[in-house]
Formats: structure tokens, C-alpha cells, sequence
């Protein structure tokens, strides 16, 4: 407990901050986060859809698109001995596709979905938040009112304008679709940054 003590006499509180040694920002998050213990579980499951992402060609063991009729519908390894394939873990599909080889390969687009709709609205909801707040004024005033008619405006509306009016441009086959998905997410909320 700290006490008011005679000038130039320092307290038992500011000794303590003294004697500490001090940590950058980051370092200071980066401490926080690794005693969170929930954060860091999510942190590994991220990284590991990550790794999945990345190293897919190789992790997977069929080609997430291949059909084999005759294997359609096989039981994943916990199912009925008499239906399930060795060569399946986790069963097929109708179409007879290896359902552990599509879950891998869908974490490239999970990550993709993750990662890029929430770079796009950073980068600009920074840049026009940083805008408005050094210029000021009748600027300020335009970016602010911009925002609020971003913010009124229905999300599935505006997403459903985007989609219709651009999936036959060369923007909308991109990836099939997934970048016209990805502007047309950011473009709805930025607004929150």
C-alpha cells in the first residue's frame, strides 16, 4: 500500500514500476495472449487450417474432385465394417469423392475467407478514417456522412446488387466469384473500423 511520504522520499509503488524492466507493445500483447489460455487453443487451430491450407497438394491423399462411382457413399472409419473403405477414412460422397481430401482442400478457402475480406476492410477503414481525421473539416464531414450511408444501407442488399450486376464481368469470374464476394464484404463493412 502506497503512503504519502516526505518529498524527494519514494514510495514502495514507484520503486516497484522502477525496478521492472519495461516491454515494448508488442512484447506486452504477446505476453497477454500466451497466458490466455483460450486464445492460444484458437491460435493452434488456426495455424493448423493454416498449415493444411498451405500444404494441401501434399496432405491430401485423392484429388478432392475425382468421382468413383463405385465407391459412392462409403461409411467413414467409425461407421459399419461392411461399408467402409480403407481407402476412405472419412467416406465419399454421392459422387463417390473423398470427403477427408475435400475438408483439406477447403481450408485454402476457408483461409481465404478468413484473411482477405478483413485485410480489405483495414486497409480501408484506416485509410478513411485517417483521411477525415487529418484534413477535417468539409472533408471530415463528406467521409463521415459517406459512412453513415454505408452504414444504413442493408449488408445482404448491397451483396446482392454487387453479385447481380457483376458476375459476368472479369471480376466476377475471379477465383470463381470469391473476389467479387470478398470487395463485395469489405465494401459492406469497413464501416465498423
Amino acid at each position: 500500500m502506497a503512503t504519502i511520504t516526505a518529498q524527494g522520499q519514494r514510495t514502495t509503488v514507484e520503486l516497484n514500476v522502477l525496478a521492472r524492466k519495461q516491454r515494448s507493445l508488442w512484447l506486452d500483447a504477446w505476453h497477454r495472449l500466451t497466458r490466455n489460455k483460450m486464445a492460444m487453443a484458437g491460435l493452434v487451430v488456426v495455424v493448423l487450417a493454416l498449415l493444411l491450407a498451405i500444404f494441401a497438394p501434399w496432405i491430401a491423399p485423392k484429388d478432392p474432385i475425382a468421382q468413383n462411382s463405385a465407391q459412392a457413399l462409403a461409411d467413414p472409419f467409425w461407421g459399419n465394417p461392411e461399408y467402409t473403405n480403407s481407402a476412405y477414412p472419412l467416406g465419399s460422397d454421392t459422387l463417390g469423392r473423398d470427403i477427408l481430401s475435400r475438408l483439406i482442400w477447403s481450408a485454402r478457402v476457408s483461409m481465404l475467407v478468413g484473411f482477405v475480406p478483413v485485410t480489405i476492410i483495414f486497409i480501408l477503414g484506416v485509410t478513411i478514417g485517417m483521411y477525415a481525421a487529418f484534413y477535417g473539416g468539409w472533408i471530415d464531414n463528406l467521409l463521415m456522412r459517406l459512412t453513415d450511408v454505408m452504414y444504413a444501407f442493408p449488408d445482404l442488399l448491397f451483396l446482392i446488387i454487387i453479385f447481380a450486376t457483376l458476375r459476368d464481368s472479369w471480376i466476377g469470374n475471379l477465383m470463381g466469384g470469391l473476389v467479387l464476394m470478398f470487395v463485395g464484404i469489405a465494401i459492406v463493412n469497413w464501416v465498423g473500423m
